[in-house]
Order: C-alpha cells, then structure tokens, then sequence
C-alpha cells in the first residue's frame, strides 16, 4: 500500500511537471511575479501588487497565444493529411480502367460531403440527404472494387471516421430460424459502424426463397432501420443487377427514401477489357508476346452483348489465369503467347 502512494505520489509529481512545461510562460511569469513582490520595498505599496500582477497578467496572455498557435498548426497539419489522402484516393480512382460514368458519379459525392462541411462552417444545417447508394450492373464491373474507394474517400473528407468496407450478401444477413435474422444483421450493421456496408445480390432479401417465413424481408427492415438511426455514422451501398436490384426498391418503398445515390455500372469495351488482361498478366509476373493483345481484342468483341453475362472484368482476369496455366504446361514460365488464349 505505501509503495503504491509512493508510486501514486511520483506520477502526480511527473503528471505537474508536465503540465508547467507545456504552460512554460505562466509558470515563469508566476515565478517572476513573485520575485517581484518579495525584492520590491513594502513601500512601493499598490504599485509592487500592480507589477507582479503584471507580469503574471502578461505570462497568461503569452501563453495563450502560444497555445492558440499550436491548436492552428495542429487544425493545419490534420487538413494537410486529409488532402493528401483524398489525392491518393482520387489518383487510385483516376487509375480505374474504364467507369467514366461511376467517376462522374464519385464527383458528385464529393460535391454533397463538401457542400456539407462548407455550410457547418457558415453555420448552415447539413443537406437533408443521406449517402446510402444503390450500385447496379452486370458482374465484373468494379463495384466491391468502387465501394472500397467510397470508403476512402469518404473518410478522408472526414464524413465517415475510418471508412472500412464490411462485405455481406444474403447469407451474412439472414438466420435459418425464426430469431435469428435480426440480431444477424444488426451485428453486421455493427462491424461496418464507421465505415460501409456492401451487401451484394442485395435483390436476394426481397423473397424467402420458398421458406413460410421471409427472413430475407426482416434483414431488409433491420437495414432499413439502421439506415434511418445511424445514417451520420455508417454507409450502406447495396449493389445488384439492374433489373433485380429496380424490383427490390419497387417492393420496399422505404429503400427510395433513404437511398439517395444510385450509379449505374456499365460493361466494359473489348478495348478496356484488353487494358484489365494485361494488367492481369503483368500481376502474374509474366510478359506478352507479340499478337496476344490481338487475339484479346477480338475475343472479346465476339462476345458482343454477351460481355455481361461472361463477367467482364473477372471473364478477363479469368482468361489469364487460364493462359497462364496453359503455358506453365507447354514449359514457358514468364511469357504468353496467342495461342494461351484459343
């Protein structure tokens, strides 16, 4: 016990040093006060009193200027970071293949949150919109990859505090018994406090899938809900298939209401999905000889429409991944060639 006050005692002494070394000018303003009052002759009355007071009038106001100076260089330093983060989210973004449409949508975004911090500076309440989104569009087509960035960029405009990306689908949400659905999905809503919730195939809560009961239908009301109470500290992005994902909102008006984005994902070109191949082939550490990027071209300009349906993005990554194994087989372990990809 007496050690414990021993030890209590010399932090209390450290935790006081401290403190008047950050305050260094009242604490030496206070020190020269004083000195002040015991050198000066109790002659020179109210005039004595009136110096050290002073003196100790002048250590406080230094050391508020000095503490002011800090706050501003400290408010400078944090702006500064979150500038250059938000450059690097904008230069990974930039760095997508293709998405000129989701690009233009992600300024717009950016726009609202600006719009946002600009009028709490001027004392203006926020816009009444939340940024829950809708992301809809065929497979392959970057949306988990968008949602991550959304992440980022929201947190480094300071609109999220950590901007984390939970990924779930129907599975992730909904229990197999009656109880258990909701405080599924309200744990998920918790992991993803502070940053986004991505639930893909979101269309798959609309039904029960033959069940009695419609669990997918109570995981959408509790999304619904948390949605509406937590809509300042979470995002929920719910991505599908066009058509599906138009279903589902006509089925739950309170989804319109509280989904204020929606962005469209459109299918690549044969041209960009050349672009994402060889972006694949050169993360497998391998080089292409000449006429693969060809026989790419035209491989996927065959499929025409049907690029959604194959998978775009991941049909390319895919296609790759295949060639590269085709050339492990024939002896060639760094470079591909056209016929990897017949």
């Amino acid at each position: 016990m007496q050690r414990q006050q021993q030890s209590d005692g010399i932090d209390l002494v450290f935790e006081l040093m401290e403190k008047a070394a950050e305050h260094w000018p009242v604490t030496l303003a206070l020190a020269a006060a004083l000195a002040v009052y015991i050198i000066m002759p109790a002659s020179f009355g109210f005039f004595r009193t009136f110096i050290a007071l002073l003196i100790a009038l002048l250590g406080f106001v230094y050391n508020a200027i000095m503490q002011h100076q800090r706050q501003q260089k400290k408010i400078e330093a944090h702006w500064r970071q979150r500038q250059d983060a938000l450059q690097e989210v904008w230069a990974e973004i930039d760095g997508l293949t293709g998405l000129a449409p989701v690009k233009e949508f992600l300024r717009e975004v950016e726009a609202v949150v600006r719009a946002n911090v600009i009028r709490r500076q001027k004392g203006l309440p926020p816009l009444k919109q939340s940024l829950h989104m809708m992301f809809t569009g065929n497979p392959g087509t970057g949306k988990t990859t968008v949602a991550r960035l959304v992440g980022k960029l929201l947190a480094a405009m300071g609109a999220l505090p950590s901007g984390h990306l939970v990924e779930t689908d129907r599975s992730g949400l909904v229990g197999q018994y009656v109880g258990q659905t909701a405080p599924k999905t309200w744990e998920m809503v918790g992991k993803a406090m502070g940053g986004v919730l991505f639930v893909d195939e979101a269309y798959a809560l609309a039904g029960g899938k033959g069940s009695q009961y419609d669990f997918g239908s109570e995981a959408l009301a509790v999304l619904i809900k948390a949605m509406e109470d937590y809509r300042d500290r979470f995002v929920v992005i719910l991505a599908g298939y066009t058509n599906e994902m138009r279903k589902l909102f006509e089925l739950n008006p309170g989804l319109e209401s509280r989904v204020a984005f929606t962005c469209e994902f459109p299918d690549y070109s044969p041209e960009e999905l050349v672009e994402i191949a060889m972006m694949e082939v050169r993360k497998q550490g391998f080089s292409a000889a000449p006429g693969v990027e060809e026989e790419l071209y035209w491989r996927f300009r065959s499929l025409g429409r049907g690029i959604g349906a194959a998978g775009n993005g991941r049909y390319a990554r895919k296609l790759v991944e295949q060639a590269v194994r085709k050339a492990v087989v024939a002896g060639r372990v760094d470079v591909l060639e056209p016929g990897n990809f017949a």
